[in-house]
């Protein structure tokens, strides 16, 4: 999920990320919320009561 330059800094993420939420049925017993480093956004995700782990993403492209 994503929005758009132009429009960010309003209340747009914090509409969609609580939207997505109320979304989840009680099956769900949390969240993977995958960023990149040092966005502004991830002020907005602290907010919620997400919070930085010691998982760590690989990835390697394979060119064919």
């Amino acid at each position: 999920m994503l929005v758009a330059p132009a429009v960010q800094r309003g209340d747009i993420g914090c509409k969609l990320l609580a939207a997505f939420e109320r979304s989840l049925d009680a099956s769900y017993i949390g969240v993977y919320l995958q960023t990149g480093g040092q966005l502004p956004a991830n002020k907005l995700y602290a907010s919620f009561g997400y919070a930085t782990s010691d998982m760590v993403s690989m990835v390697r492209r394979i060119e064919l």
